[in-house]
């Protein structure tokens, strides 16, 4: 008696465990309802899968994952696993690429197959023990895996099209069931896993991360944006317990309606010991992609009359802002190898769009470890700056916010990142030069 109490006891656990699945849908707010693209990332285990916004996510145990095999969810198995494992991914019919990454983020291999809507097979063989990540790319699908080789005979990579089964399956005929055929995608999960998301809509971001996922639930992107004084407008993020503009200040104008002096002609810029601003190469273009460069003199009260640059209700960031800022990146695993030390976010804080090249390892301008580009949100393209003599320099290479504290009287605090390195600087710098500006809430 106490053999089949026992076994029905595991039965029962076993049951709760495989039916531990969460529906999660999505609705946005603010400056747009619209959700272009959705990054869902397992704080736990790293997977993460994309996807559109009209789309639901499916979160469920890795037992309940395992017993819908047969029904066409994707599924890497066994993991970890010896010499080679199956990876089982849905198509939608059309051009899929499959990358492989090592834990540097450098490629180990690519396949591209053009493949039918159905449920499709790939054995992969990995060169080496260790940690790797695997993507598939489709249309505006972009789903991961993290993959543990705990031994390997192969002295190469190899990624071998194993066949596929029934399209018409359960799995596929309830897709094409569901309300504007919105697609269903799965993501590991335990309960009492935190589950990070971004979300894109239009020039918009958001990003969230839920603690408390234990029963099915819509979660709202918050598509806050920012209109300064020019009815310019910004999106903004929120990193750790700040909220910061997610691109650079373009005003021409305090928040009280107080012009900026323009400051063109490199003559009258050379040795600018007052508030004074452009755009980068007088350009106007360039105040929509990288806003404007402003002298430190216009962000200082003191100098500028006792006016705000920033919208009502914001402020350019102290030195201790941006500091703030630096550690809740580095503390929370923002650095490129997933350390929780050192300094090495810079490329957690930049898009990948117009930055110089570089071969050095986890640095903005190289491509490697491409799922920590961009993933604070914050958005740093590299405007460039003007130099004290009126040049203008950098555009392509390096990115520089003012703070609002000084220095000296020469100098005063600014934080930066450069296309060549990992980390996000902080340092002092003459008050002439023209930085950008992110502003940060009250």
């Amino acid at each position: 008696m106490k053999k089949i109490a026992l076994t029905t006891l595991l039965f029962i656990a076993f049951v709760t465990i495989a039916k531990s699945q969460y529906t999660i849908s999505f609705t946005a707010t603010g400056a747009t309802n619209s959700i272009n693209r959705i990054t869902a990332q397992n704080l736990r285990t790293g997977m993460s899968v994309t996807f559109d916004g009209n789309s639901t996510l499916i979160l469920q145990s890795t037992t309940e994952i395992l017993n819908k095999v047969l029904k066409n969810n994707d599924l890497v198995y066994p993991n970890p696993f010896e010499n080679s494992t199956t990876l089982s991914f849905n198509s939608k019919g059309g051009q899929v690429i499959v990358s492989v990454f090592n834990s540097l983020g450098q490629s180990v291999i690519n396949q591209s197959y053009e493949l039918s809507a159905a449920n499709h097979q790939l054995k992969l063989t990995m060169p080496n023990t260790g940690m790797y990540f695997v993507e598939i790319s489709e249309n505006s699908r972009t789903s991961s895996y993290k993959l543990l080789c705990n031994r390997s005979e192969s002295k190469a990579a190899n990624i071998e099209y194993s066949g596929f089964s029934d399209p018409k399956s359960e799995f596929s005929q309830s897709k094409q069931t569901q309300k504007g055929f919105k697609g269903q995608y799965t993501l590991d999960f335990q309960f009492g896993d935190a589950i990070k998301f971004w979300f894109k809509g239009g020039i918009y971001t958001a990003v969230l991360t839920d603690y408390t996922i234990n029963s099915n639930k819509t979660i709202q992107a918050n598509f806050n944006s920012l209109v300064d004084i020019d009815n310019n407008t910004y999106p903004i993020v929120t990193i750790g317990t700040q909220v910061w503009m997610a691109k650079n200040l373009a005003t021409t104008r305090y928040s009280d309606g107080v012009s900026v002096t323009f400051v063109s002609g490199k003559e009258w810029w050379n040795g600018l010991y007052s508030p004074g601003m452009c755009w980068y190469n007088n350009n106007i273009v360039n105040k929509t992609i990288h806003g404007g460069m402003y002298s430190w003199y216009v962000v200082d009260k003191a100098s500028n009359g006792n006016h705000n640059i920033c919208p009502s209700g914001w402020h350019v960031p102290q030195d201790v802002e941006w500091t703030t800022l630096q550690n809740y990146l580095i503390s929370n695993g923002y650095n490129y190898d997933s350390s929780f030390s050192g300094n090495k976010i810079s490329k957690s804080m930049a898009t990948s769009t117009g930055w110089f090249f570089s071969d050095i390892e986890g640095v903005i301008g190289n491509s490697d470890y491409p799922m920590f580009q961009n993933i604070s949100g914050f958005s740093a393209l590299p405007s460039g700056y003007r130099y004290g003599n009126g040049d203008f320099c950098n555009l392509g290479g390096y990115a520089f916010w003012w703070s609002i504290k000084q220095f000296d009287t020469e100098n005063a605090w600014f934080c930066g990142l450069l296309y060549d390195n990992t980390v996000c600087y902080f340092g002092h710098n003459y008050k002439g030069n023209g930085f950008s500006i992110r502003c940060v809430k009250d």
